[in-house]
């Protein structure tokens, strides 16, 4: 099978979308012949405007499909329909889109008028999670979907001892946490994220029962100055620290080292897909604490690799945290394992593959 892959978002530039387009398009071309399309930035940079990617993608795409002969069409994601849409026509040749969420609620009137409406036109959607699927199927009733939870494996694991990576991890951050209950949350520092009503509502009473508690907050966004006043105003600079951007080495300690990864999303501007860090992080044996909220839903399995709360109840995540950090109820191993499980590169290639013959041979 010869697959045309073509996607907006990819390495070296930094960011969720382009790490699980890296590796659905690494794992694809390990069974398929597989030509990529991509939009990069050989500094690492940040993207083209959305236009001049459509006029790039659109140009190398179609020489692309001209030479290459593609058996079907694979859009990363539902932003790019419109190509997709004028691929299908100037190739004949099947396009299949994934639909991350935010495509689908996005409330700009031009994109709702002109870009979205081209979604409805592909032959066939993979939803990432259960709620991304819903609401596709909401917008385009008569659009195929099937749901296809992003992968993992063992990447981010360390197999080192707890007082191993906390040395590693508290010399890399210069902080003393070598015995300190240690919390995490990764993400946009933005309202939907909660991270500012985790410092404001949640963290003050998780401080007042275990005074050594730290939260360890990475990422980067407009609610960063509000975030670092809500952490004076509440007197936890000993027990909240924000790391900024992390990569790497750094953020792989901080997914093993930490005791709880704290996902706390509240309703706000746009959608919570998936949930990729919660599987990243329990991947490593770390357990999850998250909203029951949107894709997050299909990113933690209940008891077995976390808990999911309701959203904006800060009593609940006080009585969870507080909990799993004097008592834990789950065992890392199992955790690690569970998640390996269920969320299987290797399988969610195998579905991918399956969907693409479907639809080619319909």
């Amino acid at each position: 099978m010869r697959i045309l892959f073509v996607t907006r978002k990819f390495p070296p530039v930094i960011g969720g979308m382009e790490n699980v387009a890296a590796r659905l398009y690494e794992e694809l071309s390990a069974k398929e012949t597989v030509e990529l399309v991509a939009v990069r930035s050989k500094s690492g940079g940040k993207h083209f405007g959305l236009p001049f990617a459509y006029v790039g993608l659109a140009w190398r795409a179609l020489r692309s499909g001209n030479r290459f002969n593609p058996d079907i069409i694979y859009i990363q994601d539902g932003v790019l329909a419109p190509l997709g849409r004028f691929l299908r026509r100037c190739l004949k040749r099947p396009v299949i889109v994934t639909v991350h969420g935010t495509e689908v609620v996005y409330g700009n009137w031009f994109y709702r008028k002109l870009i979205l409406p081209s979604l409805g036109k592909m032959n066939h959607a993979v939803a990432i999670s259960t709620r991304t699927a819903e609401m596709t199927n909401e917008v385009f009733p008569l659009l195929p979907i099937t749901k296809i939870n992003w992968g993992s494996d063992d990447s981010y694991h360390i197999d080192l001892s707890k007082s191993q990576l906390r040395t590693k991890l508290a010399a890399d951050l210069n902080i003393d946490l070598l015995k300190r209950p240690l919390l995490y949350h990764s993400g946009r520092l933005v309202e939907r994220k909660g991270a500012l009503w985790l410092v404001e509502k949640v963290m003050p009473r998780v401080r007042d029962v275990i005074p050594d508690a730290l939260l360890l907050i990475s990422g980067g966004g407009k609610d960063a100055e509000k975030i670092r006043q809500a952490i004076n105003e509440n007197s936890l600079q000993e027990n909240v620290v924000m790391v900024g951007y992390v990569l790497g080495e750094r953020r792989r300690l901080l997914y093993n080292a930490s005791d709880l990864f704290i996902m706390p999303n509240t309703p706000g501007y746009g959608f919570e897909g998936f949930g990729m860090v919660a599987v990243e992080s329990s991947s490593c044996g770390t357990p999850v604490i998250a909203s029951r909220f949107e894709g997050i839903t299909d990113a933690v399995v209940e008891g077995r690799t976390g808990w999911l709360l309701e959203p904006g109840n800060a009593d609940d995540f006080v009585e969870r945290i507080v909990a799993e950090i004097t008592a834990p109820s789950l065992e890392r191993q199992s955790v690690r394992l569970t998640t390996l499980k269920k969320y299987d590169w290797k399988k969610t290639t195998d579905q991918y593959l399956k969907l693409f013959h479907k639809v080619i041979n319909s």
